[in-house]
């Protein structure tokens, strides 16, 4: 299970975190997308696996819903840019899991990112192809693959410690514009599709971007979360 949640918040993350490094008008709202697995695992892992999920972008703040499948009991996350603080929220528990930093100890290489030909027209946008290559600390290589529409552009956060460093090797230079579809496969587990369905720019509230008033904050413990 550790693998899927990797591979899904690997995909998750590239979607949270490609970038426009135009100077634009950036976008406020929600994107839901569709989560497809396919492989030899796929039929084992569908109840584990969300049907669909949300993410909401506000300036350098995202909040992120997971609908159905078992991992909708993880909770559901917020990432505070300009605080550079990121929380698993447990509403089951009333509880706010601080996650912090990644190790320092392994500096991924800048990944390589090839613009491709191909276009699609995803949830009302055109989006062009992007492959994205990267190795992982044992050196092996990762090829996965976004189509990012340019007439959505988020703001990027420019503060690179605390807990919002966990996602910045998933800040992709070269990528432009909001990535509507996202592929990752995984060796012997499959492939992980995200698809976008909706996109709704709409003004957001703060409580999608803070702790809820009466929740516990704690710091995050990977061996009870299967993600060790």
């Amino acid at each position: 299970m550790r693998r899927v949640i990797i591979a899904l918040f690997t995909t998750l993350s590239l979607s949270l975190c490609a970038q426009n490094e135009a100077n634009s008008r950036y976008f406020e709202g929600s994107i839901s997308y569709s989560v497809d697995l396919t492989g030899e695992m796929s039929a084992m892992l569908k109840t584990f696996l969300p049907e669909s999920m949300t993410f909401r972008f506000r300036k350098m703040d995202m909040a992120m819903t997971i609908e159905g499948g078992i991992m909708a009991k993880m909770g559901n996350m917020i990432f505070l840019g300009e605080k550079s603080e990121a929380y698993l929220i447990d509403r089951e528990n009333k509880k706010a899991m601080r996650v912090m930093p990644k190790s320092k100890e392994f500096k991924p290489s800048p990944p390589v990112v090839v613009k491709e030909s191909e276009t699609q027209n995803i949830a009302g946008f055109p989006c062009s192809k992007y492959k994205i290559a990267t190795r992982d600390k044992e050196g092996n290589a990762k090829i996965s693959y976004v189509w990012a529409t340019e007439k959505l552009n988020l703001l990027k956060s420019n503060n690179s410690e605390g807990a919002a460093d966990q996602f910045k090797s998933f800040m992709i230079k070269g990528v432009k514009g909001i990535p509507l579809k996202m592929v990752n496969t995984q060796a012997n587990l499959g492939t992980v599709t995200l698809t976008a369905t909706r996109v709704q720019p709409e003004k957001l509230a703060d409580s999608y971007f803070c702790v809820p008033v009466g929740y516990s904050i704690e710091e995050f413990d990977p061996m009870k979360a299967g993600f060790h």
